[in-house]
């Protein structure tokens, strides 16, 4: 039997209790001055020095114990929760820092995201080297402009190919040393059509236009362009060429009447200026055998094979072609579908086990096995724009991508040393090309010196700089919140320096916008704290940081450089409390008006009803009548002090609650 109250309460009447744990129920006191209800349920205190009504904060933190294989910051216990990075060596492409997926151990050498620094040197980011303007282009929108590394006579060059029509004394090739030094090739009076694609074996240059495909003796001391090649049938639209395992391979796109053709072919180079009709040449098998509208993308090498991209609409695929053990090259079969939607624009073979695919979309990068077959990973980028160049050296890959990297056209490095957990490998912006935004068509080496240069349209060809680095370099941490969402009090972040040759600024990201904290000056180191309360004025529940480095004043040579970073909060969630209350529980009781109400077995009524709420770990409104407090509270735990023995005509149940509830918030 439950008792229940009317809202004009009568102990005589039963009491309306909901034990369902679904809603608080409402008391609406009217006749006697009760001092409180729970969930519906009226009583009076009994607050004396022995039964005191207690409020005390509910426990909110809790012990933690250090089980990583390394001590970290989960080891210290100074009253604040730590976020430490001591590196940054994995590249940017996280948002948060804290494993939501992927590998914890992982995260913490990764950043969201950074323009001008060079995080690949564990334990430091530093400042990237700069880029200059080798070589200018037409400057025409559309113009194409393709970079080709050559070394002759010892001497290291690229060759700037103007690819846009032009005649007359426009420069069409230039030979172009590392301090910008040129020397004209090719004029437009030689050849004024457009270059559809470009290639060298390092003594030859090989151009391809729409109706010849011409060669160039890069050694000859009087070199002269031959027409090695006509293309008679018709002329070409699009063209693919690259010199790979040893042979040049050409992939092409034409129209006969109206039929588009396309397909791939071995150009054997037997002597300079032959004019072979490119109608005689047998195309590799299969290679013709594709959509209606087939493009032929790219080319490139692995092991044991030759690598063919190509796309009609929006279907692209991956083909292999593998060389008997005489050299003579078998059948293209199918090696990779792409997802529909997403077209190959570039292949790249490195150390023949890994090629690299520029698509529409970005960047995959696949591995080779000892059949030839691949293997592609998720996208470790993506870009607006497609991905049409690569070039390698020592365990990294470099992309070329347009109007990618603040907004200018540059490159991002992908790093080949460590599987990430998502099958993706690390990556980062680097080197860029300030004020442009064309189409990044070709990267390579200057091999004795390792500078990275880039064919950029509508600007012509960009070297990296030998030593000079960039004016200044961001990076953006990921988001710091201990995977929790509750707000913290953010206080302080601790910043790490060597001696700095280049001031380091320091930012952080809130609700209210980014704030600097601090700038860390030219010769001066720092293991040092810095206060957030300017930044987060209010509790939030992300933190994260901006830094700012900066080049010398003095050198060109020397900039800031960061080893590390801790930021630092107090977790502040909203505090649930633990009341106490003494409740009166007899029979028959009186009010604070001194008002007597009750009824016989009404104590056993309302302590079982208590019960019932506690085991069902209901939720209940405790309205207080002395202070006007209303809250949502479950009840943790109910004792119950009996203090009238039984007489022989009355059990005489009755005596003390003693109930503690949690609140809710």
């Amino acid at each position: 039997m439950v008792l229940k109250f009317s809202k004009s309460p009568d102990i005589t009447e039963t009491v309306i209790l909901d034990l369902t744990g679904r809603s608080s129920q409402y008391y609406d006191p009217n006749t006697y001055a009760f001092d409180v209800a729970i969930g519906g349920l009226p009583f009076i205190y009994q607050i004396t020095d022995e039964t005191p009504y207690r409020r005390s904060t509910a426990r909110w933190k809790y012990e933690r114990v250090d089980q990583a294989r390394e001590p970290g910051e989960q080891t210290l216990d100074s009253g604040l929760w730590v976020r430490s990075q001591t590196s940054f060596h994995l590249g940017q492409g996280i948002q948060y820092q804290e494993a939501l997926e992927g590998n914890a151990d992982q995260l913490r050498f990764r950043y969201y995201t950074g323009t001008g620094v060079d995080p690949w040197t564990p334990g430091q980011l530093s400042l990237l080297k700069k880029t200059t303007k080798l070589y200018p282009s037409s400057g025409s929108t559309s113009n194409k402009t393709l970079a080709l590394p050559t070394t002759i006579a010892g001497v290291d060059y690229v060759l700037a190919i103007d690819c846009a029509a032009a005649s007359g004394s426009a420069v069409r090739v230039a030979r172009v040393k590392a301090d910008g030094t040129s020397t004209t090739l090719v004029l437009g009076s030689a050849l004024s059509a457009e270059i559809l694609a470009a290639e060298t074996d390092g003594t030859s240059l090989v151009l391809v236009t729409a109706t010849n495909i011409y060669d160039y003796d890069l050694t000859a001391a009087s070199p002269t362009l031959h027409t090695h090649y006509s293309i008679n049938t018709a002329n070409a639209t699009t063209a693919a060429i690259k010199y790979v395992k040893n042979r040049f391979i050409l992939g092409i796109s034409y129209v006969t009447g109206t039929t588009p053709i396309a397909a791939v072919y071995e150009l054997p180079f037997g002597s300079h200026g032959s004019a072979t009709n490119l109608s005689t040449i047998t195309p590799i098998a299969n290679t013709t055998t594709v959509p209606i509208g087939w493009r032929w993308s790219d080319i490139a090498e692995g092991r044991g094979a030759i690598y063919l991209s190509g796309y009609a609409g929006d279907k692209s695929a991956i083909f292999r072609v593998q060389p008997d053990n005489t050299g003579v090259l078998g059948a293209a079969v199918s090696v990779a579908d792409i997802p529909r939607g997403e077209v190959v624009h570039a292949l790249f073979g490195y150390l023949g086990t890994f090629l690299a695919i520029g698509t529409s979309r970005g960047v995959r990068i696949a591995a080779i096995a000892d059949d030839a077959t691949i293997v592609y990973g998720p996208l470790i980028f993506t870009t607006d724009s497609p991905v049409l160049c690569f070039a390698a050296r020592d365990s990294y890959i470099w992309a070329g991508v347009k109007s990618g990297v603040a907004g200018a056209s540059g490159t991002y490095r992908i790093y080949l040393g460590a599987l990430l957990d998502d099958g993706s490998y690390p990556y980062a912006t680097d080197v860029w090309a300030i004020g442009t935004s064309g189409a990044v068509n070709s990267l390579g080496f200057f091999p004795s010196t390792a500078q990275l240069f880039m064919g950029i349209s509508a600007s012509g060809v960009w070297l990296q700089h030998a030593t000079d680095l960039v004016d200044e370099g961001t990076v953006t941490t990921a988001i710091v919140n201990w995977g929790t969402l509750e707000k913290k009090a953010w206080k302080r972040v601790r910043v790490e320096t060597s001696e700095l040759a280049g001031n380091v600024e320091i930012y952080a990201d809130s609700n209210e916008g980014r704030t600097q904290i601090a700038t860390l000056t030219t010769g001066n180191s720092y293991n040092t704290d810095f206060d957030l309360s300017t930044a987060y004025p209010t509790t939030q529940v992300n933190g994260q940081l901006t830094f700012v480095l900066y080049k010398s004043t003095t050198s060109n040579t020397t900039g800031g450089i960061l080893r590390g970073y801790a930021i630092k909060a107090i977790p502040s969630p909203t505090r649930s409390r633990l009341i106490q209350l003494p409740l009166m529980c007899y029979d028959f009781e009186a009010d604070r008006r001194n008002t007597r109400f009750g009824t016989k077995g009404g104590a056993k009524y309302r302590l079982s009803s208590l019960e019932t709420v506690e085991s069902l770990g209901a939720t209940v409104l405790v309205q207080d009548f002395n202070s006007g407090e209303n809250f949502d509270a479950v009840i943790e735990e109910i004792s119950f002090a009996r203090t009238t023995p039984s007489s022989f005509n009355d059990d005489n149940f009755g005596g003390i609650i003693t109930i503690t509830m949690r609140t809710i918030v």
